[in-house]
């Protein structure tokens, strides 16, 4: 039987060549407008519009159908979501598996809760993919696949406080303090998927410096690693040159964020998923 695998679009990534697999779209709306996280939305004017946002946005998780339609009447589905902590997405997904075994009984489903965003999810679906081509079953692939997310960790940074001002999550004259002393505010997903904040820097050296120590101090010992960033490389460049110089041989690449991401960490914003 020929797996599916399947994640909602804040994994950042549409497409994998060769591989039967697609994302569920969320949605962001911002002022009277609706982003949906799906190739050909233009993410310029999504940020341009977060920017000039004046009043809350808010991000709504796929349709119980849209999840039906993704599964494809696969026999062997994979499911990786945003963390269950920030989201109704992994209820949504779990709800859509009922309904889908309902007419398909003897498929094999499981969904993942990442417990975190972007490139964490892009991870779990990088050794779910590897470990289906190497022949493992069902269940041998669910039972490896949530030990790896244990071992997996999330760590990022935004680029800008505006959107979380604007949703009251922090005051806006802290999130104007922040901006005009050009402080970065960076965070980890916590075991139980939830945002914790981390550290505060302040210029690019420090910022470097601190997210290569903090993984480390994290477990990272020289394993896989994802960054996604949302529109400026050259911090995530630099970072991935400090931590090749620590580790030569760790497996590091890097690719934009789509919308849901960019919503998160804003302009300048990063995202990194790593391997313990």
């Amino acid at each position: 039987m020929v797996a599916r695998f399947v994640s909602d679009s804040s994994c950042d990534i549409y497409v994998r060549e060769g591989v039967n697999y697609t994302t569920v779209p969320l949605i962001v709306s911002v002022t009277d407008k609706d982003f949906k996280d799906e190739p050909g939305t233009d993410k310029n004017a999504f940020l341009d519009a977060l920017d000039a946002a004046h009043e809350a946005s808010k991000s709504a998780c796929p349709s119980l159908q849209a999840w039906i339609n993704a599964f494809d009447n696969a026999d062997v589905v994979y499911v990786v979501t945003l963390t269950s902590a920030l989201s109704g997405t992994n209820n949504s997904a779990r709800l859509a598996k009922e309904m889908y075994l309902e007419d398909h009984p003897n498929a094999k489903i499981h969904i993942f809760d990442s417990l975190a965003t972007g490139p964490k999810m892009a991870l779990i679906m990088d050794r779910l993919i590897e470990w289906d081509k190497q022949g493992l079953s069902f269940e041998e692939v669910v039972e490896k696949g949530e030990a790896y997310i244990k071992s997996t960790h999330l760590l990022f940074s935004l680029g800008s406080l505006h959107t979380m001002a604007m949703n009251g999550r922090v005051p806006k004259v802290v999130a104007g303090a922040t901006s005009v002393l050009g402080i970065r505010v960076s965070a980890i997903a916590s075991p139980k998927g939830e945002v914790e904040v981390c550290g505060k820097t302040r210029g690019t050296k420090k910022l470097v410096r601190f997210m290569v120590e903090k993984m480390i101090e994290m477990g990272y010992q020289g394993g896989n690693v994802r960054i996604s960033y949302t529109d400026d490389d050259s911090i995530v460049n630099k970072i991935k040159e400090s931590l090749l110089e620590k580790y030569p041989n760790a497996n590091i690449s890097t690719n934009e964020t789509t919308i849901l991401c960019s919503y998160y960490v804003e302009r300048n914003g990063f995202v990194i998923g790593f391997e313990i």
